[in-house]
C-alpha cells in the first residue's frame, strides 16, 4: 500500500461513548425519541450531519445543532480522549503518505487531534457531501494525498465505512472497537484487528493480490 486513511472516532481515538455523552447533554430538552434508533448500527460512522438530520429532520437550523454537540463535545472530552491502543506507535512507525477521513465536523476532529499530538491532513464533514457508505470521502482523501484508490489502505471501525472504502476499491482493515467481530465479518474487510498493537506486535501485515 502506498497510502493509508485512517477513520477518526472507534479508529484513532475512543471517543464514540463521548460522542454520544455530548448529544444527551446538548438536546436534553428537546422533543425528540432517541430509543428508537441503535446508535451503533444507525449511526456509527455517519458522522455529525447524517445523525442530526434523521433524528430532527433537515434543516438550515441544523448547523446551530451540530454546533451545539460540538460545544458540549468539547466540554466533555477534556481529559476523557484516549488514543486506540497503538495508533500513535503505528502512525511514527510509517514514511508514507497518511490521512484522516471522518464523518465528524471539522471542530471535533481537532478536539480529538489536538488532544493526542497528532498532525495529518483531514477530510471531514464539510467537505465531503455524502455521509459514508458512500465513498466520495475517501476518493477526495485519496485526490488529497495523490494516491490512487488502489492502493491506498483504510482502517475503519464502523459498518459504514467498510462499505465505504471497498466502494472505493480500496483495501480495508477494520478494528473491533465499535462492533462485534461477527458484524465486521459479515462485511468482507481484508484484515480485523482489536487494535494496532495487533499489527505492532506481529510486525507483518495481510498480503493483498495485485489488480
Amino acid at each position: 500500500m502506498k497510502g493509508i486513511i485512517f477513520d477518526l472516532d472507534g479508529v484513532i481515538a475512543l471517543t464514540e461513548d463521548i460522542h454520544r455523552e455530548a448529544f444527551d447533554f446538548a438536546f436534553a430538552g428537546y422533543d425528540i425519541d432517541i430509543s428508537k434508533y441503535n446508535w451503533n448500527k444507525d449511526f456509527a460512522g455517519k458522522g455529525h450531519r447524517y445523525i442530526i438530520n434523521t433524528i430532527f429532520g433537515e434543516s438550515p437550523a441544523n448547523n446551530r445543532l451540530i454546533d451545539l454537540w460540538v460545544y458540549w463535545y468539547q466540554r466533555i472530552a477534556t481529559n476523557k480522549i484516549k488514543p486506540v491502543p497503538g495508533v500513535i506507535e503505528f502512525m511514527n512507525s510509517k514514511t508514507i503518505p497518511m490521512i484522516i477521513a471522518t464523518g465528524s465536523a471539522r471542530k471535533s476532529a481537532e478536539i480529538v487531534l489536538k488532544s493526542l499530538k497528532i498532525y495529518l491532513p483531514v477530510i471531514s464533514m464539510e467537505d465531503a457531501p455524502e455521509p459514508k457508505p458512500d465513498p466520495g470521502i475517501f476518493l477526495l482523501a485519496a485526490s488529497k494525498i495523490n494516491i490512487k484508490p488502489k492502493d491506498c489502505l483504510v482502517f475503519e471501525d464502523s459498518i459504514h465505512g467498510i462499505r465505504a472504502a471497498k466502494t472505493a476499491g480500496m483495501k480495508v482493515i477494520a478494528l473491533t472497537t465499535t462492533h462485534k467481530i461477527e458484524e465486521l465479518e459479515k462485511e468482507n474487510p481484508d484484515c480485523i484487528i482489536n487494535d494496532f498493537n495487533d499489527l505492532i506486535s506481529n510486525i507483518q501485515y495481510p498480503q493483498f493480490e495485485e489488480r
